[in-house]
């Protein structure tokens, strides 16, 4: 951690934090930027709970949708979740984070036993903060390409990968290609680079 960019500690509960270095051999994950998760969508969640190696927990499904920071969910979480990651089942997309829920364990004689609670909650879910509350500080990069430097189409729009698929290029050409950063303060326009094709394709 070299800093925190942003923070909130309400219902919507969330920290964003700049690395000192960078991240190498991970691929970003997609976070959902706009919209809601869908009222009963199969969620999972993968984080360390009580200080355990990762676990992946699934089976899951949103289970309230009304508040417009978080959403509730029935995922099987403990202390040590908090700030693990909630999906999409389906499509993966990261819908929000974990961040608070009902008591992990119950006494049972002098024994601490987890807290089972049936899908109908007891009383209440696992609370899972937006994505959309902090994703808009979260860069996202459009990649422009063509034959003319004055005259680039966007190739790759919104992208949050370290790669852009352009579709098929011509052999023996020129390329001139540009990224153009955003995030909610505005865009920043990166260098013009080129390359040109294999002409033997």
């Amino acid at each position: 951690c070299s800093e925190i960019i942003a923070r909130q500690q309400a219902a919507a509960d969330w920290g964003l934090i700049r690395l000192d270095r960078e991240v190498t051999d991970h691929t970003p994950l997609p976070v959902r930027r706009t919209g809601v998760v869908e009222d009963g969508a199969d969620v999972l969640v993968i984080g360390h709970p009580v200080g355990l190696p990762r676990k992946y927990a699934g089976g899951a499904t949103v289970r309230d949708n009304g508040e417009p920071e978080y959403f509730q969910t029935n995922v099987d979480t403990y202390g040590g979740n908090s700030g693990s990651a909630v999906f999409d089942a389906d499509t993966l997309l990261v819908e929000g984070i974990l961040v608070r829920g009902n008591a992990d364990f119950v006494q049972d004689g002098s024994c601490d036993r987890s807290n089972v609670c049936p899908d109908t909650g007891c009383p209440w879910w696992e609370d899972v903060t937006r994505a959309t509350e902090f994703s808009s500080l979260i860069p996202s990069f459009d990649v422009y390409l063509g034959t003319d430097m004055n005259d680039l189409s966007l190739a790759c729009a919104n992208s949050v990968e370290v790669s852009c698929d352009p579709g098929p290029l011509e052999c023996g050409t020129t390329y001139y290609w540009q990224v153009i950063a955003k995030n909610y303060c505005g865009q920043t326009a990166g260098a013009i680079w080129r390359f040109r094709t294999d002409p033997s394709g």
